[in-house]
């Protein structure tokens, strides 16, 4: 996010460019966690479970982006990305 969003670049690119990052993250994590023993029952249940609640985030994510004005989006995005560094600072400071 820091590298994106000085980009200013269309709300369909950004979020774009961010899910297939993400994709990519949470695909290369899948080995180590497999690797050290992290899927257990209970584990691929709850997100088994979680499964239907992707389509609806989807289109909720779809209509936010289709109903925020870009300058809102970029203010809230910013506003995230303060608000995640100030507790990655609270968190190791305490």
């Amino acid at each position: 996010m820091v590298y994106m969003l000085p980009q200013r670049l269309p709300q369909a690119t950004l979020v774009a460019t961010m899910n297939f990052f993400f994709l990519i993250v949470n695909a290369v994590k899948l080995v180590p966690y497999a690797w050290l023993g992290q899927f257990s029952t209970d584990n691929l249940l709850a997100s088994l479970v979680l499964v239907p609640l992707v389509p609806v985030g989807v289109h909720l994510g779809r209509w936010l982006q289709s109903h925020v004005n870009h300058e809102v989006f970029y203010r809230i995005s910013e506003i995230g990305l303060l608000l995640a560094g100030l507790q990655l600072i609270y968190q190791s400071a305490f």
